[in-house]
């Protein structure tokens, strides 16, 4: 298995669709190939238009996806692909390019004075790790067992917790405690608050008791740490309808915003 940072420009010559589509030229082939693990990144703000679209105006990693199938744009100068993006996840916050002060990166020493210019850059299976741990995804290398929007498991908790304490690095992260989703679920159930989608019911045994959850005030949105009541502050959702609770960073919608939107135009 492969892992790349692919980046996304807020002003691009390439078509690119976040989530969709990826276009790239001939020189990144070779890091593009279906079944590629990417990290969508996004250099830093250059014009303001585009910053209520951002996580951060700062350099950061914003997602994660993999590659699908590859093709060959024809009709265009030069050789040029279009890759299909699948599974794409959206950060609900943004991962900083550096912690404590260094790259999550490792930089060639060649390549220390150009290294940012490459939209594509392949990197080892422990940057990919730690960036997507550091989105709060998941803990790859934990042996114990945690509940995220990858994991599953079940954990003894009570009913209120604090979170969102603020870790001061080159931005701010918010600490989740892991042991809200499994309280979450235990007063909710793992029906898609939304759509009442079902992961089980769709997709079988292997996929029981899967629900991501969402907090109905985001962490990052809060002045500080906050005391969370899984009953009335969490909710579960599906991995659709979640993306699109968090579609636009700046505009948060609520779950019966999302309920008015199937209404009127999701299939029946």
């Amino acid at each position: 298995m492969t892992f790349t940072v692919i980046t996304e420009n807020d002003e691009s010559q390439w078509n690119d669709v976040t989530g969709e589509a990826y276009h790239f030229p001939k020189r990144y082939l070779d890091f593009l190939k279906p079944g590629t693990k990417v990290i969508y990144y996004k250099g830093k703000l250059k014009n303001k238009v585009f910053k209520k679209e951002r996580l951060t105006n700062e350099p950061h990693y914003f997602g994660v996806a993999t590659i699908g199938a590859v093709n060959e744009e024809f009709g265009s100068a030069g050789r040029k692909f279009i890759a299909e993006i699948r599974n794409f996840e959206r950060f609900l916050d943004p991962v900083p390019i550096k912690i404590d002060g260094q790259y999550m990166e490792s930089i060639p020493e060649r390549k220390k004075s150009n290294y940012w210019r490459d939209g594509v850059r392949p990197i080892s299976e422990e940057v990919y790790i730690q960036i997507v741990t550091s989105a709060g995804l998941y803990n790859y290398s934990s042996k114990e067992v945690e509940t995220s929007s990858y994991g599953f498991g079940e954990e003894t908790t009570s009913p209120i917790y604090r979170e969102g304490e603020e870790k001061t690095r080159t931005t701010t992260v918010y600490e989740r405690d892991r042991r809200l989703r499994a309280a979450a679920i235990r007063h909710h159930g793992v029906n898609c608050a939304a759509c009442g989608f079902n992961f089980g019911d769709f997709y079988g045994k292997y996929a029981e008791g899967y629900i991501q959850v969402h907090h109905i005030n985001p962490l990052s949105h809060l002045d500080g740490p906050v005391d969370v009541d899984p009953k009335t502050d969490l909710v579960p959702l599906c991995a659709n309808c979640h993306a699109v609770v968090h579609y636009k960073p700046q505009q948060v919608l609520s779950v019966t915003d999302i309920k008015a939107l199937i209404a009127v135009h999701g299939k029946r």
